[in-house]
């Protein structure tokens, strides 16, 4: 038997990016600034099959996922040096992910030469994820010796839905 493997992915993607920087006085003092914008509407497939030495199917598997998707960034970062070579800084961002995903298997039917939809192994999924995060750190340097000391807060709402089927997984919670 041969084994032959084949996929394609396709879709348009489409993104947008803004920054912004203000620069204070002094070297290295400044507040920064980033959007992210992101869409997706994809297809792709993979088919694996099994052929004799003539190359007659004999089995096969069909693999497909389509769906939209968006993400939005936003990330604003601050950054204040020292005299004594010591720096602030302090973040925040926030990530906003949605998408919809349609996924089937499919089966080779050796009888009509089509590949069948296995409904038990199809599924639509949604997917929302919203993440918060802040940050702060401070950090010196004394001789050749460097240091810093920090904290990150992430806060994190995501839910996985299966599309008619009344199933979820949730994540609500700070870390």
């Amino acid at each position: 038997y041969y084994s032959v493997d084949e996929g394609e992915r396709g879709g348009n993607r489409y993104g947008l990016n803004i920054s912004w920087l203000r620069q204070f006085n002094r070297k290295g003092h400044e507040l920064t600034s980033h959007i992210n914008y992101g869409k997706r509407d994809g297809e792709e497939f993979s088919i694996n099959e099994l052929r004799t030495l003539e190359l007659v199917k004999t089995e096969g598997l069909r693999s497909d996922e389509t769906g939209p998707s968006t993400d939005l960034r936003f990330k604003l970062d601050y950054t204040r040096p020292f005299e004594n070579e010591s720096k602030f800084e302090a973040g925040f961002q926030s990530r906003l992910d949605n998408s919809t995903d349609n996924t089937s298997l499919s089966q080779y039917n050796i009888g009509s030469g089509q590949y069948d939809v296995l409904p038990e192994y199809s599924r639509s999924t949604t997917y929302r994820r919203t993440t918060h995060s802040v940050y702060t750190i401070y950090g010196g340097k004394i001789g050749n010796l460097g240091a810093q000391t920090g904290i990150r807060g992430e806060y994190t709402d995501r839910i996985v839905e299966l599309n008619g089927a009344g199933e979820n997984a949730s994540i609500n919670r700070w870390d």
